[in-house]
C-alpha cells in the first residue's frame, strides 16, 4: 500500500513539474525534501504554472534548472527566507543581484580580487567595472533560501547549492533536494557538518564560484 502511494506521488510529481532528465531516485529525493520542510512547518502554495515559468524566465533572464522548476511546480515554498516569485519583481531582484553585489562591497573594501581579472586597478571605480563585467558573464544564480544559491548552468539536474556572503562562498549541498533536507535541520545533529561540508570537490564545478568556495576552503 505504501509504495503504491509512493508510486501516485511520483506520478503526480511528474504531471505537475514537467520533468526533464531527472532519475526517478533524484525526484523521489525531492519529494522527500518537500516533506521535510513540511514537516518543520513551511507552508506551501500551489506550483507555478507554466506560464507563469516562462513569464518569470523572461522578465528575469534566466532559465531554471530542470530541479528546480519540477519542484516549484510541485508546489511553491512560501515560508521565510524562500523567494515569493508570485511577489514583486522589486523584492526577487534584490535577491538575484545579492550575490553580485556582495562581491562588489568586499572588492571596494579592498578585501577581495580574483587572479583570474587581471592586475587590480589602483582607481576603485575602474576595479569595480572589471568585476562587474566579469561576474555578468557568468550564468545566472537562482535564490533557493536566504543567501543560497543554486546555479542555472549547466541547465540539467544536479548543480550544487552556494551559500554567499559577499566573497565567503561555501558549498551548501550536493544539489538542490541535498540543499533543502539543510535547510531548517535538527542543529542538534552533530554529524551535520560531515553530511554538508563546507568544500567537497566531489560537486559539480561550477566556473568561479566553485574555485572561490576552494580558495575559501584552502584560507580556512
Amino acid at each position: 500500500m505504501g509504495s503504491q502511494k509512493s508510486s501516485e506521488r511520483q506520478t503526480r510529481y511528474s504531471e505537475k513539474s514537467n520533468m526533464s532528465g531527472m532519475t526517478q531516485e533524484y525526484s523521489e529525493a525531492l519529494i522527500a525534501a518537500h516533506d521535510h520542510l513540511v514537516a518543520k512547518g513551511v507552508p506551501f502554495n500551489n506550483g507555478l504554472t507554466d506560464e507563469e515559468v516562462r513569464s518569470i524566465e523572461d522578465r528575469f533572464a534566466f532559465r531554471f534548472p530542470p530541479d528546480l522548476r519540477a519542484f516549484l511546480q510541485y508546489a511553491i515554498p512560501i515560508g521565510k527566507g524562500f523567494p515569493d516569485w508570485r511577489g514583486s519583481d522589486r523584492h526577487l531582484w534584490e535577491m538575484l543581484r545579492w550575490p553580485e553585489e556582495g562581491i562588489i562591497f568586499d572588492i571596494r573594501n579592498n578585501v577581495f580580487w580574483w587572479p583570474d581579472w587581471g592586475d587590480k586597478p589602483s582607481e576603485e571605480s575602474a576595479a569595480v567595472e572589471i568585476a562587474t563585467t566579469r561576474l555578468r558573464q557568468l550564468p545566472p544564480l537562482i535564490p533557493v533560501f536566504g543567501h543560497s544559491y543554486l546555479p542555472c548552468a549547466p541547465l540539467e539536474p544536479g548543480n550544487p547549492v552556494f551559500s554567499i556572503h559577499q566573497a565567503d562562498v561555501i558549498h551548501r549541498g550536493r544539489n538542490l533536494s541535498d540543499f533543502l533536507l539543510w535547510v531548517h535541520h535538527d542543529p542538534a545533529d552533530e554529524s551535520i557538518e560531515s553530511k554538508y561540508p563546507v568544500y567537497e570537490p566531489d560537486y559539480r564545478h561550477i566556473i568561479f564560484w566553485t574555485d572561490l568556495t576552494r580558495k575559501n576552503y584552502d584560507l580556512s
